[in-house]
């Protein structure tokens, strides 16, 4: 993750160990211990000076990242943490989890305070991503082949999208103009939502690529190629409401 305003990248290892860097010196500036158990997600929340990390151990940290002081340590989840998202218009954490929740925590002056325990999904919870048009709706993507939509000051999501033919691994939002949204998953697919009316827009599959497919960086071109074994008038791409 890197931080808004100073020049650092933060990177959370399996070793259990977070280290800080200066991007423009090239130096390692700071090392975190933080468990003995592998981390998979970390990040700032600059307005409190914080670094936050989980991981397999199921704990959620909070550092001062200047001192190095440790602010709170958490268990609340069953199993592996698998991403934290932080929303700073709420001042809100969003932890999901190999437990098939997702927790939504108040940050406070000393920690986190929890606020709702969200289980709708039916398998692992991979990835959770901020709307940066409504302050207050974020989506999560699971192993049971779904996507999600939340309102953080309601307990139940308000749309499911399903389309993947297998777990979803990843999910993003587009930053631009446009209602979209992007997922991909462990059927080697890319698929482009409008999560306004959860209408599946384009699907791309690259089945030659033995991993999974990602979409940590919002940029997809769909030509209607051979290889674009998904179409937007597929079956499988479905939407409900609740």
């Amino acid at each position: 993750r890197l931080h808004s305003k100073e020049p650092w990248l933060l990177t959370s290892l399996y070793n259990g160990n977070a280290q800080l860097f200066n991007y423009e010196t090239q130096n390692l500036e700071k090392t975190f211990e933080v468990s003995k158990d592998r981390l998979r997600t970390g990040l700032f929340i600059e307005n409190r000076n914080w670094a936050v990390f989980a991981g397999d151990d199921k704990t959620i940290r909070g550092f001062n990242y200047n001192t190095q002081e440790k602010m709170f340590e958490i268990e609340e989840h069953g199993d592996f943490v698998r991403e934290l998202l932080y929303m700073e218009k709420l001042d809100k954490l969003v932890s999901c989890s190999d437990d098939n929740s997702i927790i939504i925590w108040d940050v406070q002056a000393r920690g986190l305070q929890l606020v709702r325990h969200l289980k709708e999904h039916k398998h692992f919870v991979m990835s959770v991503a901020a709307n940066p048009k409504e302050a207050q709706v974020f989506a999560s993507a699971s192993l049971d082949g779904t996507l999600k939509l939340w309102n953080v000051n309601s307990g139940n999501s308000h749309m499911t999208l399903t389309g993947h033919q297998s777990g979803v691994n990843c999910v993003a939002f587009f930053s631009g103009d446009r209602a979209l949204l992007l997922s991909g998953g462990d059927d080697k697919s890319v698929i482009l939502w409008n999560y306004q009316v959860g209408v599946f827009m384009l699907g791309a599959n690259f089945r030659r690529d033995r991993r999974c497919a990602t979409c940590r960086c919002f940029r997809i071109t769909c030509r209607r190629s051979p290889s674009c074994t998904i179409c937007p008038s597929s079956p499988r791409a479905r939407r409900t409401a609740s």
